[in-house]
């Protein structure tokens, strides 16, 4: 989770100067599955999961249970999700859809994914504007 705390401060630090609305939320064992962030950008409402891949050479999305249904309940809904995985090893993030959740499962090695960047080379209105117009 520590790690998780500082990809969250870094992207809060990173979109200091764009105007985005974010929600950290701490659901823990109350609300299982629900997204650790909300954001609002041109007025458009979406769902962030930050995870951490510790691999080196593959990218894992390691959902729970829990995750995987909401995301994929609520995406079918026509709910916005992402989720946000840092890879530290590389220095890599990647953007993955909310719609593929039950695919990315604890042993699904190298998912899909939408975006890849460098940790100092995000152009966050860019990776913004892709979310929330995403179709």
């Amino acid at each position: 989770m520590r790690q998780e705390n500082k990809f969250w401060k870094r992207i809060k630090s990173q979109t200091s100067d764009v105007d985005v609305l974010w929600t950290r939320i701490e659901t823990g064992i109350i609300l299982p599955g629900v997204p650790d962030l909300h954001g609002l950008y041109k007025s458009k409402s979406f769902w962030l999961e930050l995870k951490i891949s510790k691999l080196k050479k593959s990218l894992r999305v390691d959902l729970s249970p829990h995750q995987i249904g909401w995301q994929y309940l609520h995406a079918s809904k026509g709910a916005i999700v992402w989720n946000l995985v840092h890879r530290p090893s590389s220095s890599e993030v990647y953007l993955c859809n909310g719609n593929r959740s039950p695919s990315y499962g604890v042993n699904n090695l190298d998912p899909d994914y939408d975006f890849k960047w460098k940790d100092d080379e995000v152009h966050w209105p860019t990776i913004l504007d892709y979310i929330v117009d995403y179709d």
